[in-house]
């Protein structure tokens, strides 16, 4: 009824520069402010964030939080009241589809909605504090984890559960994704990228944002059976909202968009320049273009060095051992040696 909120309602609390929470997406995010001696003095409010949309329908749309203002913090609990009062009396309840408060923002504008939220919080909010620079902050697990040696791709790397667990899943996501990040790993190398060299890559089943994939670097949402959508442009920082880059992309033909992509990136970025900051730099124009025309990596690439490294006949019977596995002799001597290590290190 009417007591209750017209949909879920998220709230997440972070520090400065911890993004950790991906602050961004929430319906309020709450960023602590203190002073030079570490003392809480208030809080910086963002509203209007949320990740669900629906397929060919683009009137609902993922969108990033907006800032509200600050508030000392023995305000913080009437502002969030007034903020979540203001969701209930004035969020859609005919179509749930329109029900998160980022709808009722996006309809209002920031304005008037900051300045209803001030009616029902009795006073103005003061300006927004300065904050530094967002960071994506890994806190997987309570100790020290095994293996040692991660690859970087999976530390940043998020799925929701999908098939078999969730009744809207249109394609696999969290049994898929090691997988496709192993695939990744393989044209990052077949390209030339280094193995430090990594990318923030989430996929959801379908279109409704679990796993937060429109704030990836490279994001994979569900659009059928072994099809998705891929959406390009968001940062490390998860600070930037991705965009739609190509529809219905079959599983098995992945490669063909990545390896493009990856190549190009690895050739023409900037110093320090994210995947997501160069795809955002280029425009998808740019980058359809070279989907489109893309006839490969180039022969040379990665092989003459392990020519040099192996020698002729060492190469010569590495590539032919690649070639039974549909690997280039560079993947199969990386893998080897990898392997090698991770055994050394056990030992």
């Amino acid at each position: 009824g009417t007591q209750f909120l017209p949909r879920k309602f998220k709230i997440a609390v972070t520090v400065p520069t911890d993004n950790s929470v991906d602050i961004l997406t929430n319906d309020i995010g709450v960023v602590v402010v203190s002073d030079d001696k570490g003392e809480p003095q208030g809080f910086n409010i963002y509203v209007g964030g949320g990740m669900g949309r629906t397929h060919r329908l683009e009137s609902t749309f993922p969108r990033l939080a907006e800032p509200l203002g600050y508030v000392p913090k023995e305000d913080i609990l009437y502002a969030i009241k007034a903020i979540v009062v203001t969701q209930r009396e004035n969020g859609r309840r005919d179509d749930r589809k329109y029900s998160r408060m980022k709808y009722l923002i996006s309809s209002w504008g920031i304005e008037k909605f900051r300045n209803v939220v001030e009616q029902y919080y009795g006073k103005k909010f003061e300006p927004f504090c300065e904050l530094p620079e967002w960071e994506f902050k890994s806190f997987l697990g309570w100790h020290e984890q095994q293996p040692k040696f991660v690859d970087p791709l999976n530390i940043t790397a998020m799925a929701c559960p999908a098939l078999p667990m969730c009744p809207l899943a249109i394609t696999e996501a969290e049994r898929g994704i090691p997988d496709i990040l192993k695939r990744i790993r393989a044209v990052f190398e077949k390209v030339g990228l280094k193995y430090n060299d990594s990318i923030v890559i989430r996929a959801t089943g379908c279109p409704n944002g679990c796993a937060r994939p429109y704030m990836a670097e490279l994001g994979l949402v569900g659009d059928g059976p072994n099809s998705y959508q891929i959406w390009l442009g968001g940062t490390p920082n998860q600070s930037t909202l991705a965009m739609c880059f190509l529809n219905k992309v079959k599983l098995q033909e992945l490669e063909k968009v990545l390896e493009p992509l990856f190549y190009h990136w690895r050739r023409s970025r900037k110093a320090k320049e994210s995947f997501g900051e160069f795809t955002n730099r280029l425009g998808f124009e740019k980058l359809q273009e070279w989907v489109d025309k893309w006839e490969g990596v180039p022969a040379s690439l990665g092989k003459f060095s392990l020519r040099l490294f192996a020698g002729k006949e060492t190469y010569q019977a590495l590539d032919k051992l690649a070639k039974l596995q549909n690997k280039t002799a560079h993947q199969l001597a990386i893998e080897v040696i990898r392997n090698y290590v991770a055994a050394q290190q056990k030992d």
